[in-house]
């Protein structure tokens, strides 16, 4: 069973905005994403009406062709109209990855992203930039958090958008969970339940901490599962449902774990056995 829609799942973005300038910069990221999809829609809805207000040459003999084979041309064209819409999101989710990662490379040229303790005042660069990266991504992010394709998050989101400091492998489930965008590692053939959260980040009163979470490949990360910054979950290993999983915990391979804390309850398979596997 999926998650319902009010849950919103998807890839992790703060909430926190760090200045009015930055807000000035997602409308930029925003208002430049939608350009492809605006061009795209002039083509289509001058298709649909005959309608060419720019001159545009190669255009216009398109509409007189579709004049010579009317209605069945004006038909065709209203036909694809639900293709058109999918379309125009889809391309506006691209161009919005796009224009994401040209200021991601400024953002990270200026200032590095790196695992640690920081304190929470926007005067540390460290906790600044970390939120400006954030804010960069939320466009993007908020337009593919539902979207029904796996390997576009995979791809997309997470891999061109992790600054270098995420690695999604092949066949993972997160379509229904949170997972950071940054610092974290997910092997292949990793599911993960509904609702589970992996995060690189966590919250002090007056610090944020920023380490790396690793998952090696066939590992199940239950639903509603906790998984926090530092924590290595070892290959074939198991994280029960609801259970919450200790900051820096490193989870053996082929080991179950369950609780909050979570800590282990039994082997998947014996430590020899899951030698032999591997």
């Amino acid at each position: 069973m999926s998650a319902p829609t009010a849950f919103k799942m998807g890839p992790l973005t703060n909430c926190v905005i760090p200045s009015k300038r930055i807000v000035l910069l997602m409308l930029v990221i925003m208002w430049l994403s939608i350009i492809p999809a605006l061009i795209l829609e002039y083509f289509y809805l001058g298709a649909a009406f005959n309608w060419n207000p720019l001159g545009v040459g190669s255009f216009q003999w398109l509409l007189d062709l579709l004049v010579t084979i009317d209605p069945w041309g004006r038909i065709g064209i209203w036909l694809v109209f639900p293709f058109n819409l999918l379309v125009v999101h889809y391309l506006n989710a691209l161009s919005s990855i796009k224009v994401a990662r040209f200021f991601l490379f400024i953002d990270t040229h200026l200032h590095k992203p790196r695992e640690g303790i920081f304190p929470r005042d926007f005067k540390d660069p460290d906790y600044y930039h970390w939120h400006v990266r954030r804010a960069i991504k939320k466009f993007p992010c908020w337009i593919l958090q539902l979207t029904p394709f796996t390997f576009m998050k995979r791809s997309y989101v997470y891999n061109k958008l992790g600054t270098g400091t995420v690695a999604i492998g092949k066949n993972v489930g997160l379509i229904d969970s949170w997972v950071d965008t940054e610092f974290v590692e997910i092997a292949d053939n990793v599911a993960i339940g509904r609702a589970a959260a992996i995060t690189s980040h966590y919250f002090t009163p007056g610090h944020l901490i920023i380490k790396k979470v690793t998952i090696m490949k066939d590992c199940l990360v239950g639903e509603r599962v906790r998984v926090p910054p530092g924590a290595v979950l070892g290959e074939k290993s198991t994280i029960l449902a609801k259970s919450i999983v200790k900051l820096d915990e490193h989870v053996p391979a082929g080991a179950i774990f369950s609780g909050n804390p979570a800590q282990q309850v039994a082997w998947a398979s014996t430590p020899k056995e899951h030698e032999k596997s591997g």
